[in-house]
């Protein structure tokens, strides 16, 4: 899910590239289960990426593909 930024929280980003990211994944998703702020269910770090960026992520994807092989 994507969220607005909220004025005058702080907030802390991480790039889903990283290894770490699916960790930092499954933390915040138990968190906010446990808020009942989760919306998704119990989904996976792929099917969060999939419901949150769809398209978008496919799309850049192909591009990061498309310039590694040269095309």
């Amino acid at each position: 899910m994507k969220k607005e930024l909220k004025q005058g929280n702080e907030y802390f980003i991480i790039n889903i590239e990283e290894p770490y990211a699916i960790e930092i994944f499954e933390v915040l998703k138990r968190g906010q289960i446990a808020k009942d702020e989760w919306p998704e269910g119990d989904i996976s770090f792929e099917e969060w990426q999939e419901q949150t960026f769809g398209d978008d992520r496919r799309e850049e994807l192909r591009e990061m593909y498309n310039y590694r092989s040269g095309m």
